[in-house]
């Protein structure tokens, strides 16, 4: 059996994607007060930055940077998580296991974590975020959707209003596809330990990895930019 080994690296920055038990529940944004009550709840007794985020109805994105030397995420989605369910009322379906133990059935007990390896890494994330309501069909245009860190992007200047509302702006639907083969990819290997030439014949290999700049590509064509700006990150951040 093959166990999933989490990578602790300290201080570093994560993407993050967090499931309800229920995917046709809509309880994140129903209860958004509740959600964010429960952030500020963990964010006091374990400070990180959120470098972006979105919350849809069933699961939400983040990318958060942990302190210098600290290296626990999972404490903090796990306080977050307790502090949500604690406040609602009993009635979700449970299973037996997670009656056995006591818990709630509000969310999925696992998440899924990507360390963000640098600048491009972390413009291709934050443009997945921010385009996620879109993807799902929740909104026409990224603008529409509330429960977004895109406005704090769009104050700090970093972003324009209209990025991603276009009509004719296609590009998003492919590079959203070459985008969630790419993630599920890199989950597969991370979870299995694989380098790209042992997953992969080797003559597929270059055409895989030749995805990921295409898709880079198509990143910066979204927000129409050809690079991040200097010191986008601390602006976005501190907006």
């Amino acid at each position: 059996m093959t166990h999933y080994r989490r990578d602790h690296t300290p201080g570093a920055t994560w993407f993050f994607t967090l499931n309800l038990a229920d995917r046709r529940s809509r309880l994140l944004t129903e209860q958004i007060a509740l959600l964010r009550a429960s952030f500020r709840y963990a964010m006091q007794r374990h400070p990180w930055n959120i470098d972006a985020i979105v919350i849809l109805p069933d699961h939400l994105h983040a990318i958060c940077t942990l302190p210098p030397g600290s290296a626990d995420y999972a404490q903090r989605w796990r306080l977050i998580k307790t502090e949500f369910s604690r406040a609602l009322p009993q009635g979700e379906q449970v299973s037996a296991s997670r009656s056995s133990k006591g818990e709630r059935g509000i969310w999925q007990r696992r998440f899924w974590e990507h360390r963000i390896r640098d600048e491009e890494d972390f413009a291709r994330h934050v443009d997945y975020i921010h385009h996620n309501p879109r993807k799902h069909g929740h909104v026409e245009r990224v603008a529409d959707w509330p429960w977004s860190s895109f406005h704090r992007y769009v104050k700090s200047g970093i972003l324009p209003r209209d990025w991603a509302g276009r009509e004719d702006d296609l590009s998003h639907d492919v590079g959203g596809m070459v985008m969630a083969f790419a993630a599920l990819y890199a989950i597969l290997c991370s979870v299995y330990r694989m380098r790209w030439s042992e997953a992969i014949p080797i003559k597929k290999a270059p055409a895989i990895a030749g995805a990921f700049s295409f898709n880079a590509s198509l990143s910066r064509c979204w927000g129409r930019r050809t690079a991040p700006p200097r010191g986008w990150r601390a602006a976005a951040s501190a907006g």
